[in-house]
């Protein structure tokens, strides 16, 4: 038997009159949205509003309609608000769903006497998700609000992480003779290299997501200039992208081959190098076929190295501890474990003329060991460090044991003792180094990066706290 609804009151629309996108936070992927809605005036009740992503699954909780407070039903207009927290596959077609009750007046006129549940959802807006994600040097995420202005930071990929030969690349010509003759300033550079057989660590992941992917369009990376180049693996060991003579590489959306070719190969495995040091930028462009920019994201990417003096070398075996051999990079590095790589380099020759103390004050003829310092600026009684403090204050002018050379420095305490102000560290293992103010950086190590002078060796500028030498004790500030 056939049976129908004999019920006759009268159904009141609901309707979703328009949905705006308010904001979108990309760093929480948080997409506000407003709904607004209409009602025949004081015939629902119990009202809500339920969004769902592009694949209909709902998002986040219901909003209930507050009721009216003179007619107590749901009011004839309004708006609700939505902080929806997404991840980028339910990007696309968001669609709300408004739903409320019959009053009770029109619920008693149905064939059971209750009131019957109202749906209608018809409201949706298209909110696509397009990004450009750059890891930095520590392979953090840098944060969208930071993408542009300073940028990623990514070391210029000048050290020798697989130990390749060091007479490649020979130019550019180094800043003084190392160890290997004819080696250059970058001996065995990654840059250099199609692929490295080591550790590599310096090339960085870019993760690209547009969401949901056009098939019509196109998608095009764009570098500032070619010190940038991008690659398919973290150790370069496929393919190179090959930029255009614009500094373009174009995707046509329309042509399977091509869509695939970013879908599958290069939009999740991409991974960038410093080239060269200095800025520039790659943006991220979604264009329609008559090449219009649609939407775009780009960040600012900074390569930066200890550029001020040679690489080491990692080929040859002239340096020692003891009786072990190392190369210039394994003597450093296994003196000092915390060094860094790209983050370093020697910016003088090898001498045992003079050391760090005569060094951190300009003087290059003199070594000052511990009874040196203690027998012309110490005194009966006096601790290592009060003689030290008297080295570079050079107080004691009454017994005229001055330096007869160079800067005064004074004792910086309290508030001042920042190496902001600082000239000079001295290390607890009786080491000093002197800042550098060079640009090596591009302003991530202002004020960050020191040299200082092996007794044995090298003169060596480098980060202040990658070295070891005890903690920093005490810091002097040029008069």
């Amino acid at each position: 038997m056939l049976c129908r609804d004999t019920d006759k009151a009268a159904t009141p629309a609901l309707s979703v009159t328009d949905i705006t996108k308010v904001d979108f936070d990309r760093d929480t992927l948080t997409l506000t949205l407003d709904v607004s809605y209409q009602v025949a005036n004081g015939s629902a009740d119990e009202g809500e509003i339920r969004i769902y992503d592009n694949n209909l699954a709902q998002v986040g909780d219901a909003v209930e309609i507050e009721d009216d407070a003179q007619t107590g039903h749901v009011p004839a207009t309004g708006t609700e608000r939505f902080e929806l927290t997404l991840q980028p596959a339910q990007f696309g077609l968001f669609s709300a769903a408004f739903s409320a009750k019959q009053t009770a007046t029109a619920g008693a006129a149905n064939r059971d006497g209750q009131p019957k549940v109202l749906r209608q959802g018809v409201g949706s807006i298209f909110v696509g998700f397009l990004d450009l994600a750059a890891r930095d040097l520590d392979g953090n995420w840098v944060p969208d609000t930071g993408e542009d202005d300073p940028g990623a930071y990514v070391h210029f990929n000048v050290d020798n992480d697989d130990n390749s030969n060091n007479l490649v690349p020979n130019p550019p010509a180094p800043v003084f003779t190392p160890p290997i003759i004819n080696a250059g300033k970058y001996p065995g550079a990654d840059y250099a290299q199609d692929q490295v057989a080591g550790e590599e660590d310096d090339v960085k992941q870019a993760l690209v997501t547009i969401a949901p992917l056009p098939t019509t369009g196109k998608v095009r990376l764009v570098r500032g200039s070619s010190i940038l180049r991008a690659w398919h693996a973290w150790n370069k060991g496929q393919a190179m992208l090959d930029f255009d003579a614009n500094n373009r590489k174009t995707w046509n959306l329309a042509d399977e081959e091509e869509r695939g070719d970013f879908r599958l190969e290069w939009k999740d495995s991409l991974y960038v190098e410093g080239y060269q040091d200095g800025t520039t930028t790659l943006e991220l462009q979604l264009l329609d076929a008559e090449d219009n920019v649609l939407a775009h994201d780009s960040v600012t990417y900074n390569f930066i190295d200890a550029d001020c003096g040679n690489q080491p070398t990692s080929n040859d075996l002239t340096y020692w501890i003891g009786t072990a051999l190392y190369s210039q990079r394994g003597y450093y590095e296994q003196l000092n474990p915390n060094l860094r790589r790209c983050e370093w380099s020697m910016i003088g020759p090898s001498s045992t003329a003079y050391n760090c103390m005569a060094y951190a004050v300009d003087d290059v003829n003199h070594f000052y060991n511990q009874a040196m310092i203690h027998g012309f600026w110490g005194g009966p009684g006096t601790t290592l460090e009060q003689d030290v403090v008297r080295f570079f204050a050079d107080q004691d002018l009454q017994l005229n044991r001055q330096r007869p050379w160079g800067p005064q420095f004074r004792l910086l305490q309290g508030e001042e003792a920042t190496l902001e102000n600082a000239d000079v560290i001295y290390y607890s293992g009786f080491h000093a180094a002197k800042k550098r103010n060079c640009g090596c950086g591009l302003g991530k190590w202002d004020n960050l990066m020191f040299a200082g002078k092996d007794a044995q060796f090298d003169v060596m500028e480098h980060i202040w706290n990658q070295i070891s030498a005890g903690q920093p004790r005490f810091l002097f500030q040029r008069q």
